[in-house]
Formats: C-alpha cells, structure tokens, sequence
C-alpha cells in the first residue's frame, strides 16, 4: 500500500493548502483499514481528508474527477457551489494568502457588451468603497472583479447562514414578528445602498441571508443591474421574477428605486403568506400577473399579520409607481430603525433551525 496520495495529488492538496502532509499521515490508518493489502488508489486517500474533514465533500467530487476538475478561481480556492446545478456558478470560496472566505460569482457575459459590464461592476465596487460615501451596511456588495476565461467574475463577502429562501422552505411562512425584524434590517441597509446611488436590482428571499449574530443581509447587491441595466430575459429560473415591477416589463426601463421598492414588498408578501404572489410556473406567466394584476392582498392571505406591514406591503407593491413610497429611507421612517431586538428576534429564529424540528415561536401563527 503507498504511504500517500500520488506526487500528482499530494501536490494539488500542498499548493492550494487543503491539507498538511501532517493530515495524510493521520489518515493513514483509514485507508489502510480500507484497503488492506491492495493498492491505495487517490480516491481512497480523498475519501480519507473528506471523512477528515479536510475537503469538502465539493472538493472531494472535483478532485475525484467528477465534474470540471478545477478548483482555483482567481487568487482563491474553491470550497463549495451555492444554489442547484443549473445555476451553479456561484461558490463559496477561501482566499488562499488571507483565508478569509468569500463568494465568486462567475458571470457569463455577451462578448459585445464585456466592456460595459466590467465598466459598470468596477463603479458599484468603487462605490461602496468611497470614504465621502455611506457605507451599505448591510447590502453586501462586490469588493473587487475579475476576468478569468472570457468571464467575468465578482467577489463578496460570504455571509455564513441560511437563505431566506432556505427558510421558507423548511418552515413555511415566517412569524409576522420574525418578518418585521428582517424588514427593518433590510430597509435600513438598503437606504445606506440607495445612498451610494446603487439599486440592488434583485431583492428575493434566496438573496437574503441571516448571519448567526441575527442580522439580515441582501447579498448581490447591484449585480444584476450591473450585467444588464434592463429586465433580462435570458434567465431560465421562474423565481428569479418574482419580485418584478410592472414598468420594467416589455419598456427598456431601467431597475431604479421604485422597482427596489416593489420587489422589497414582494419580498415581504412572499415571506408572510409562504409562496410567492403570482405563483407561475414560468416566466412570461409570472411576469404577465406582475404587469396587468395587483397583488391580492396579504392580509387576507396570512390575516395574523398587523396592520403597519400590511399597510407597508400594500403600498410598496401598488402597481403605480407614484403610489409608492419614493424611497427606503422613507420605509425606514414608516417601519423604524432596526435594533438590538430585532437582532435577538432573527438570531433566535435562525438557530431554532439548528434543531431536527423548527420550533415554533411562542406568540405567532403557523
């Protein structure tokens, strides 16, 4: 039996510091209890620093050969995909000098456009990096961008906890309490955003993350609208609409305050009734409800929510964009600050998911 993993390997795990030789050696009482006298083969020995907990199981499938083999983007290395196969170019990935972890967002671009989209994901960067600037709080944005491959590729800070989307999965709809505090962190840090002069462009429940210290945060900030200024159609994925205004539909018109805004209420509907407003199987259906229906009011659906979010839903989803509040400091007057209550209120949500079974908060409905 070989006493490690092939030169071939043993150099792959040392360049990208997956593992010490101090790790092969521990687990080598593994794989010789697998193979006994037969020959250790590589995939014995990456199952090994899987079970080690020195690859992931990501890591261990490419390594293995299965799938695109490559495991380095840009100065970083990656540890996992995030989000189903068919829109797997997003990863959490480990910066290989800082270990800091991060998320790469491969963006496939038009070749006639590469120039305007790394020109305008640059100024989002540059942006929220500005001194004279408020910072975005908690909208995360890019830090820096790169071009690897003919691609574009964005790099954010990683926001360690579930999605939004995630939750609604596992739980349904979300405690009216638990949705007024995500409201209030969202609208705050998205009127820190509204204040570099960025739109997000792409408010959804998979978009928010809650981090373990209860704070909410709407990662991809300014991507979307940075690859295309205007509704895209190329995607593929229903939900990726759900939280479309009427005016971006079929006009050319550019993602700005007031389509934030709709999504934002769109976003808190979907969170309070469980599903989203126009439930459409595809695309075309669900951007046609956006434009030519109003959303059916969230108080009949879910009748436990109070009177101030309804009324925030109701107008941040009205389908005249002057009937809507102007801006997210506005939400933040109507919904108040975000405080340290808010944070206790999502830190114990979110770790009641740590559990086999959610527990259900003591004082709201299912």
């Amino acid at each position: 039996m070989a006493d490690s993993p092939t030169d071939g390997l043993m150099q792959t795990l040392l360049r990208l510091r997956l593992c010490t030789t101090a790790d092969v050696r521990r687990c080598r009482p593994r794989v010789q209890r697998l193979t006994r006298d037969l020959p250790a083969f590589d995939s014995v020995w990456i199952d090994a620093l899987q079970r080690a907990g020195r690859l992931t199981p990501f890591q261990a499938r490419r390594l293995d050969g299965v799938g695109d083999p490559r495991l380095e983007l840009g100065p970083c290395v990656l540890v996992d995909r995030l989000g189903p196969a068919r829109t797997g170019r997003t990863f959490v990935a480990r910066h290989r000098e800082t270990n800091e972890h991060c998320v790469l967002k491969r963006l496939v671009v038009d070749p006639a456009e590469h120039e305007n989209v790394l020109f305008r994901l640059n100024e989002l960067v540059r942006r929220a990096r500005s001194p004279g600037e408020r910072s975005p709080g908690g909208s995360v944005v890019p830090q820096r961008c790169l071009e690897q491959d003919g691609a574009v590729v964005v790099v954010s800070p990683w926001i360690d906890g579930p999605s939004l989307g995630e939750l609604l999965v596992r739980r349904g709809r979300l405690p009216p309490r638990v949705v007024l505090a995500v409201a209030r962190q969202l609208a705050d840090g998205l009127a820190a955003l509204e204040a570099t002069g960025q739109v997000h462009g792409d408010l959804r429940p998979e978009n928010v993350r809650i981090d373990s210290g209860g704070r909410a945060w709407a990662v991809d900030a300014g991507v979307r609208p940075a690859v295309s200024p205007t509704l895209p159609f190329r995607e593929e994925v229903p939900d990726h609409y759900d939280g479309t205004a009427p005016e971006l539909v079929g006009t050319g018109r550019a993602f700005d305050a007031a389509s934030d805004v709709y999504a934002f209420g769109c976003l808190l509907w979907t969170l309070l009734a469980g599903r989203p407003p126009f439930p459409a199987g595809d695309v075309l259906g669900k951007l046609s409800a956006h434009r030519d229906r109003e959303l059916p009011d969230v108080g009949d659906v879910a009748p436990d929510t109070p009177g101030l979010l309804v009324e925030i839903v109701t107008r941040a989803t009205s389908r005249s964009r002057d009937d809507r509040p102007t801006s997210f400091g506005q939400l933040v007057t109507a919904l108040g600050p975000p405080s340290a209550s808010d944070r206790r209120t999502l830190a114990g949500f979110r770790d009641s998911f740590q559990r086999s079974v959610p527990r259900m908060p003591a004082g709201d409905g299912a």
